[in-house]
């Protein structure tokens, strides 16, 4: 009597990739049944101004291999990039004075800017003007950027010292 080997059949597997809302996946080239041990490249596509964050098992590579070894069932998930805002800054000259900063500057929001103001000899500083109403003593002012916004320092000419005379008599 003869003994034939025969193999077991390699066992199939299903993949199914989906995306999250803002992005996409190559699941029309993917999504089916493999053998077992084949190697699937699997890529997530983020839509304009959305990043990729992560696969639904973890893994943070957006372009990836994958070796299916079970059913597998995966998800790409997305978020909105971050929008930088950012702030103009106007620091306007004064008579009677110099600032640390001067002219136009664009500041992240919530920036913190040290401004100075140094009084010309004969002058010496009030208050920032920092528009719509509002000022500040403060030298220096440490300033925090949550609008555009145009500053100036404000100088006022010191009083001159009295004179005296005085005057002796015999």
């Amino acid at each position: 009597f003869t003994v034939e080997e025969t193999s077991a059949p390699t066992p199939r597997y299903y993949i199914s990739i989906s995306a999250g809302a803002n992005g996409s996946v190559n699941s029309s080239t993917i999504n089916g049944y493999y053998d077992a041990g084949t190697v699937l490249n699997l890529v997530a596509t983020p839509n304009d101004g959305y990043r990729f964050v992560q696969w639904s098992d973890g893994n943070l590579q957006a372009d990836r291999n994958l070796v299916l070894m079970q059913d597998t069932v995966l998800t790409a998930s997305f978020e909105l990039i971050p929008q930088v805002v950012k702030y103009t800054v106007t620091v306007n000259g004064a008579e009677g004075g110099t600032t640390n900063l001067y002219g136009t500057h664009t500041y992240e929001a919530n920036s913190v800017i040290t401004l100075l103001a140094t009084p010309d000899a004969g002058y010496e500083f009030t208050c920032w003007n920092l528009g719509n109403g509002k000022s500040s003593s403060d030298n220096p002012l440490f300033y925090t950027v949550t609008e555009n916004v145009t500053i100036t320092p404000v100088f006022t000419e010191k009083a001159s010292e009295p004179t005296y005379t005085l005057t002796v008599h015999r």
